[in-house]
């Protein structure tokens, strides 16, 4: 559990550096890129918080 915990830490500061990147570029496949891997991360997080409670 501690392993996907530091993964899911991992996800969070990769998605937002790129958002911050795709941003600073001005490139818009490269935002929507971001944006899909960001929703990804609060999927796979939401995921992670209810296996935790369960």
């Amino acid at each position: 559990m501690k392993l996907a915990t530091i993964g899911v830490i991992a996800m969070w500061l990769l998605s937002i550096l790129s958002l911050i990147l795709g941003i600073w570029s001005k490139d818009n496949i490269f935002i929507g890129n971001s944006i899909s891997a960001l929703v990804i991360t609060i999927i796979t997080t939401y995921n992670l918080i209810s296996t935790i409670r369960e």
